[in-house]
C-alpha cells in the first residue's frame, strides 16, 4: 500500500492501535534493549511496518501478537548492526596489544617477538578450521556473516568460535611463554 493511497479509515485504525499499543511497545522493546531512545526507535519502525501491512491485517485478530512479531525482527535486525567492528589489525598485533596491555610500549621488543612466536605456534596447534577462520577475521578484515558463507556455520555460531579460539590462543600463549593461564 503506498502512503497516498491510506484512506480516512485506514488512518483511524492505525491511530487506534498506536495508541493502544504504544506503551506496551515501548515497555517491550525496552526490556530488550535497554535505553529508552532506541526502544522508542524501534517501536516507531515496528508501526511504520504494520502500517506498511495494514492491507494484510485481519482485523478480526489482536493486533498484538503481529507488533511482536515485526518487533523481534526489529530487534534482531538492531542487534545484527550493532556488531562489534571488524579488527584492522593483524592477528598478531591484536594478540600483541590484549597480551602486552596498555603498557605494550614499555616493553621490549624482545618481549614482543617471544608473544609473536608463541602466536605463530599456538595458531599451528588450532584446527585447520580455526585457522582459516582467525584469518579470515583477522588478516582479511571479513566480518562474522561473510567468513560463515565459507562454512558450515552460522554467523552467530562464527562469533562464539572466535571467542573459543581467542580464549584458546592466550592460554597457549601464556603456556608457552611460562605464565599462568586464566
Amino acid at each position: 500500500m503506498k502512503e497516498t493511497e491510506i484512506d480516512a479509515a485506514t488512518m483511524e485504525l492505525m491511530d487506534s492501535i498506536v495508541r493502544e499499543h504504544q506503551a506496551r511497545l515501548r515497555t517491550f522493546l525496552f526490556g530488550r534493549v535497554r535505553d529508552r531512545g532506541v526502544a522508542e526507535d524501534l517501536a516507531q519502525e515496528v508501526f511504520l511496518v504494520f502500517m506498511k501491512r495494514m492491507d494484510e491485517y485481519d482485523q478480526s485478530r489482536p493486533a498484538w501478537p503481529l507488533l511482536v512479531g515485526i518487533a523481534k525482527n526489529k530487534l534482531l535486525e538492531h542487534w545484527r548492526n550493532r556488531l562489534p567492528e571488524v579488527p584492522t589489525d593483524s592477528i598478531e598485533e591484536w594478540v600483541v596489544r590484549r597480551q602486552m596491555g596498555e603498557d605494550r610500549d614499555r616493553r621490549s621488543v624482545e618481549e614482543m617477538e617471544e608473544w609473536t612466536d608463541a602466536l605463530h605456534f599456538c595458531m599451528e596447534k588450532l584446527e585447520k578450521e580455526g585457522r582459516v577462520m582467525m584469518h579470515q577475521t583477522y588478516e582479511d578484515g571479513l566480518v562474522s556473516a561473510k567468513v560463515a558463507e565459507g562454512s558450515r556455520f552460522k554467523a552467530s555460531s562464527i562469533r562464539v568460535l572466535l571467542c573459543r579460539l581467542r580464549a584458546q590462543l592466550k592460554n597457549c600463549i601464556r603456556t608457552r611463554l611460562g605464565s599462568e593461564p586464566t
